[in-house]
């Protein structure tokens, strides 16, 4: 099942450039990966995955993200631990992608596990539909969650498409 959605995210950029300075830059990708992996920890729904033919609900479903390394044209996969406190899921995404730089692959490090939600950030591409590839059903059951490019709708609110693919056997 795919579903496509615009998702206004007017109040969360401009609280976004409210934090700024200086010192700090915190990515608008960074709170939109948080504000999705919130959901999903909060949904049992999203949380639920086969494993050895059966049903299984994780505690915590942690972020697996697309990321292009510094130097590179093309993306990697990066996998990290959620936590609920921003600050800490920040500082985890943020290690994942230095270790991208320095060692980028498309399949990292327990990215075969069942307990993540792929992600991906397409920030130069408005979309109205996008699908991923998917395995076996009774193997893979990660729900996969797309966002694009953030445009300004016809009364000024900021958007972005999100698309959300899961088994509908869950959800």
């Amino acid at each position: 099942l795919c579903i496509t959605s615009n998702v206004n995210i007017t109040k969360l950029n401009t609280f976004r450039r409210s934090t700024q300075d200086a010192t700090i830059r915190i990515r608008l990708s960074d709170m939109v990966y948080y504000t999705i992996m919130s959901a999903v920890n909060g949904i049992d729904e999203f949380k639920t995955r086969i494993v050895d033919g059966s049903p299984v609900l994780f505690e915590t479903i942690h972020a697996g993200f697309t990321y292009i390394p510094k130097g590179r044209n093309l993306h990697c996969n990066c996998i990290t631990s959620y936590s609920e406190n921003f600050s800490v899921f920040r500082q985890n995404i943020q290690t994942a992608r230095e270790e991208a730089d320095k060692s980028p692959t498309l399949t990292p490090e327990d990215g075969d596990k069942q307990n993540v939600v792929y992600m991906s950030n397409l920030p130069n591409l408005f979309f109205t539909s996008l699908s991923n590839p998917w395995g076996d059903p009774n193997e893979d059951t990660v729900p996969r969650i797309l966002f694009g490019k953030m445009l300004a709708s016809s009364n000024g609110e900021m958007i972005i498409p999100v698309s959300i693919e899961v088994l509908h056997s869950f959800v």
